[in-house]
Parts: C-alpha cells; structure tokens; sequence
C-alpha cells in the first residue's frame, strides 16, 4: 500500500510532467504558427511585387510602349490613349475602344509598317519603368490602370504601420502594469524605472524609423 505523502508525490511529479509537456508542445506550436507566417509574409510579398511584370497583367500595369527614336510617329512613350487616336487617323474605319488590350494595339502599330526592313519593334513602359529609378508607382491618376493597385498597396501598408505601432504601445502598457505588480522598494523602483525608460526608448525609435520609412510615400 502507498503512504499518502509518497502518493501526493507522485500525483505531483505528475501535474509537474503535464505542465512541463503542455508548455513545451505549446512553445514548439508557437514556432511552428510564426514560421509558417513568415513564409506566407515572404510569398505573398513576391506575389504582389511580381504581379506588375507578368505579361498576362500588362492591361493593368503597362502605361506605354517606347519604340526606336527613329519612329518619329511615336514619341516617348505614348500611353493607350495617344496609340489610339494615332490608330484612328490611319486606319480610316477604325474606332478604338479604351479598353483595347495592348497586344492588338501593338499588331496593329506593326501593320502600319513595312515588315521588309525587320518592321518596328516596341518595349513596355511597366509599372516600375515610371523614374530613372525602379520604384513603386505611388503616385497615380484616376486615369492609371493601376490606380486601384497602388491606391490598395498604400491602405495595406498603413494597415500595418498602424498594427505595428499598436503593438509597441501594448508592450509598453504591459511592462508598465506588470511593473506596478510587484513589491516595491527602493532598490526595484530604481532598476524597473531604468529598464522602463530604455525600453520606452527603443520603441520610440523602432515607432519613429518604421514612420520616417514609410511616410514619403503617402
């Protein structure tokens, strides 16, 4: 038979066995949760960073063609618009339609040329071609295909910028609070005001940096 303090024991070694096991799962599904959201953060960062340069999108993204500096019908880049009333002064029956996708305006600018001397060739004014240099076009007009792209990329962004300093704020009522929790003294007081005010000092600069990063672009 089993004395009752060696059966308290066991039945506490036990509870502790639990916890320990509970809260070791509980840390490894944890990292499992915040891998598997920084791969999907990653992913669908390349997605919407490729979406502009994928052919099948170039309605959406492409605001004009370049072509030899030769053409002197086409200077610059004419956006669709522009190719579309060129298009209708030579083609005398043709009508263009806004919405025309940029491959038959390209058969089109090609029928106007003689294909003997290798024709004309074009290349596409993508989203990120707008500046000398590769940048998101955050600067948009209603008339911009991409418009809705842009418009949608900039609420995300300040999505998170909000989230993020949120987040900051609620470690920083936490500490304060878990803070006032505990026995005071002298000596506590002054070690949690010092952590306090060096942990309030890197959030505020992590808030500020995160906001000097992201406001020219607004």
């Amino acid at each position: 038979m089993i004395p009752i303090s060696g059966h308290c024991s066991t039945k506490q070694w036990y509870q502790r066995r639990v916890a320990i096991t509970a809260g070791t799962s509980g840390r490894k599904f944890a990292r499992l949760v915040s891998g598997v959201l920084v791969v999907f953060v990653i992913l669908s960062s390349f997605v919407i960073s490729y979406l502009p340069l994928s052919n099948r999108l170039e309605d959406f993204f492409v605001n004009g063609l370049y072509y030899d500096k030769t053409i002197r019908l086409f200077i610059g880049a004419p956006s669709k618009q522009k190719h579309i009333a060129i298009l209708e002064k030579y083609y005398s029956q043709f009508r263009g339609d806004p919405d025309l996708p940029w491959s038959t305006v390209r058969r089109l600018v090609r029928n106007m040329f003689s294909q003997t001397y290798g024709g004309v060739d074009s290349v596409r004014l993508h989203f990120y071609g707008n500046d000398g240099v590769c940048l998101f076009k955050y600067f948009v007009t209603p008339e911009d295909p991409q418009a809705f792209y842009s418009l949608t990329i900039l609420l995300l962004n300040f999505v998170c910028f909000f989230i993020i300093t949120l987040s900051y704020v609620l470690i920083s009522l936490q500490s304060l609070a878990s803070s006032r929790r505990l026995k005071r003294n002298s000596q506590i007081e002054k070690a949690l005001r010092k952590r306090n005010s060096s942990l309030h000092r890197k959030l505020t600069m992590i808030i500020l940096t995160d906001f000097f990063g992201w406001v020219p672009f607004i």
